[in-house]
């Protein structure tokens, strides 16, 4: 049984890319868009129209910007809950995540 392997190529230079390369040179498939990975995994057990609310309620919690630990406290969820909705907007262009695990709105 063979299973996928999906790789973010680095560059043929760093000696910490060595092995995401070699797997790149023996077949896997060069991961350049995280969208190409979604669309292969498909929806799995969540239905789009299942996250609206929630992706509501995070717009509305992140305001002007918030860190990941803020937005935990402002919407009483858990982690597990938090970051595939943050990874779902993002991943929509509705947010944009920024260094410190801070999110916010793109500006227009």
């Amino acid at each position: 049984m063979q299973c996928p392997v999906w790789v973010v190529p680095g560059d043929a230079r760093r000696w910490s890319c060595r092995g995401s390369n070699a797997l790149l040179r023996d077949g896997a498939t060069a991961l350049i868009h995280p969208e190409e990975l979604f669309a292969s995994l498909g929806d799995g057990p969540l239905k789009p129209e299942d996250s609206r609310g929630k992706h509501q309620r995070v717009m509305e919690a992140i305001g002007s910007g918030a860190t990941f630990d803020q937005l935990l406290l402002r919407l009483q969820c858990s982690p597990a809950e938090l970051a595939p909705q943050l990874l779902a907007l993002e991943c929509q262009g509705e947010l944009l995540c920024e260094s410190g695990l801070h999110w916010r709105k793109p500006r227009p």
